[in-house]
């Protein structure tokens, strides 16, 4: 089965660049020579067909959903059409930085003229005032110009939107609600859950507080302006707002225990929980990181179901299989994708190894542990974010010490004090206060840190090569540090 994911998402690699569609002969060649290879030291050719099967699965599957995604109802001239108008379902809307309300809406048809085109399975991205809200399932009919997202120097935006089949941009159209509750029903309600439990956050507790808490909680970093998204990013600490596993580990683990708690029995509590983190990845939107930490959550308590031992590695690459065959795009053109894939990898492959070499330092409130992690997920993603962004960190480390230890402290008792605010307002507002202090600590931590200078370094112009050749080395690191452990478990 891990050969043939590896396979699959292989093919899909190389079928993203233009180059390898042009030379798949040489590929045939080169299996036909493997194939006569192993014929003559008579060795099984099993694995190789399965292998070589599914690197073409993943060549086809991923040739195809390009092909799809590049062919649209209407087309602009110079990247703009005529002015049409639009009907559609709202399918996610959230809060830019700017304070514009972003809407993302599923096309049904396009009038251009006496012209009427139906869609199939195209979005485009509607930039409104942050008034009237838009809200899941309501029927819009929008009256504008549709634009084409432009590319960037160094920023493919088009394809980053193509990955989620959003194919246009619509800026400041007049819209009309024509109808509400035209999206899936269960959906529809769970995302109604969220945003009540989101607006009794933004009751107790004013921003940037409050759009912190809707990151770890929710997932939902759109409450951050422009200069607290950049420090988060100078102190490498952007991923404490959003959804990883982390937060679904969290939730799983207080859910079993207080399952465990009232008596249910062991199997019964693993089959609920598995439930409750289908139904909140989707309460929260179905982000790409929710949906991976989920996977692997769902993995594991699915292994510990069946009584088996569910190895890390290979739950973290059927998560990443799934993914893929669910949306190919993803690998190549969503770096949040990569970059959680990577950081998931390093942790997986070096923590273990780091918290070895710190034993002398003391673990309370899993210092130990934290720095581990940050440093093994440093490893594995500064390549890729030095080469997507331009900049190194040199104060994540540092910041990561000094706030990750509470992040599940405040999640935990943000979720208390967002469900406790709704049953009892009173014990609400106590917990918002404790809270705050704790929000407050993290925000400022991250913001006397970003304004230190040479917090980072700036790197321009890295070739790819040198990229593939980092994670050679990386790779390579972290296959003698597993044969080691192997030695060594076998040893004693």
């Amino acid at each position: 089965m891990a050969v043939a994911c590896l396979s699959y998402l292989i093919g899909v690699f190389l079928d993203s660049f233009i180059f390898f569609r042009q030379i798949w002969p040489v590929f045939l060649l080169v299996f036909l020579g493997l194939i006569t290879i192993r014929l003559i030291k008579k060795k099984s050719i099993l694995p190789l067909i399965i292998g070589c099967l599914f690197v073409v699965g993943g060549f086809y599957h991923h040739s195809q959903s390009a092909s799809v995604s590049n062919s649209h109802s209407v087309n602009g001239n110079g990247g703009k059409t005529e002015t049409v108008t639009v009907y559609g379902t709202v399918h996610e809307n959230f809060i830019g930085a700017s304070g514009r309300q972003k809407v993302v809406v599923e096309i049904d048809k396009i009038i251009s003229g006496s012209k009427e085109v139906k869609a199939k399975e195209e979005r485009v991205m509607v930039t409104v005032f942050t008034y009237p809200r838009y809200w899941y399932g309501n029927y819009l009919k929008m009256t504008g110009q549709l634009t084409t997202p432009p590319v960037f120097s160094g920023f493919n935006y088009r394809d980053y939107l193509k990955k989620d089949r959003i194919y246009f941009l619509m800026y400041w159209p007049q819209v009309e609600l024509i109808e509400v509750n035209r999206g899936n029903i269960i959906k529809g309600a769970l995302l109604a859950v969220t945003n009540r439990l989101q607006a009794e956050n933004l009751k107790w507790l004013s921003p940037p507080q409050s759009a912190l808490l809707s990151g770890l909680v929710f997932g939902n970093d759109s409450g951050f302006s422009k200069a607290w998204e950049d420090r988060f990013n100078l102190t490498a600490t952007r991923h404490i707002t959003a959804v990883s596993g982390m937060n679904i580990t969290l939730i799983s683990f207080i859910i079993l225990d207080l399952l465990l708690f009232f008596g249910f029995w062991r199997q019964s509590a693993l089959v609920i929980i598995t439930v409750i983190i289908i139904l909140y990845v989707l309460m929260i939107g179905a982000p790409l990181s929710a949906i991976r930490a989920g996977i692997m959550a769902i993995i594991v308590f699915g292994a510990q179901l069946l009584g088996r031992y569910a190895n890390p590695s290979r739950a973290l690459l059927f998560a990443i299989t799934a993914m893929v065959l669910f949306n190919p795009l993803i690998l190549m053109s969503d770096i949040g994708f990569q970059l959680s894939f990577l950081a998931i990898f390093g942790i997986i492959s070096f923590q273990p190894f780091i918290n070895e070499r710190l034993v002398k330092l003391p673990n309370i409130l899993s210092l130990r542990t934290t720095l581990a992690s940050t440093l093994a997920a440093q490893i594995t993603t500064m390549p890729l974010i030095v080469y997507n962004f331009g900049s190194l960190s040199l104060i994540g480390p540092i910041s990561n010490i000094l706030i990750t230890p509470l992040i599940p402290i405040i999640t935990i008792i943000g979720f208390v004090f967002i469900i406790g605010s709704i049953i009892a307002p009173l014990i609400g507002q106590v917990i918002s206060w404790f809270l705050w202090l704790l929000l407050s600590y993290v925000l400022t931590v991250i913001r006397l840190l970003a304004d230190l200078p040479l917090v980072a370094i700036k790197v321009n112009n890295l070739s790819p090569l040198i990229i593939a050749f980092s994670y050679g080395i990386i790779g390579y690191i972290a296959w003698q540090i597993k044969k080691k452990e192997q030695r060594k478990f076998i040893g004693g």
